[in-house]
């Protein structure tokens, strides 16, 4: 159980006061997304690419993430069309 009471305002220090380590676990956890998205999008400078740029094939947004299948079937004019919406 826990026990986060009072006023919103305190409820970031009453965190850090019970849980010592969930900032830097959530800290970590977000680097290593956000780590994996760069090497997804950027390219490589140490492959030929040039630094800060990214890959011709990336889309920005596009992270081929679609569990439910529901762009298989989708025209790439309809897909645009979602994005748009």
């Amino acid at each position: 159980v826990v026990d986060i009471t009072g006023p919103a305002i305190d409820h970031f220090q009453q965190i850090d006061d019970k849980y010592p380590g969930f900032w830097k676990a959530l800290l970590f956890t977000i680097s290593l997304f956000e780590s994996y998205r760069s090497t997804y999008g950027w390219s490589d400078p140490t492959k030929g690419g040039d630094l800060w740029s990214l890959k011709p094939e990336y889309v920005p947004g596009d992270l081929k993430f679609d569990p439910l299948n529901l762009l298989a079937d989708k025209t790439p004019a309809e897909i645009e069309e979602l994005k748009n919406k």
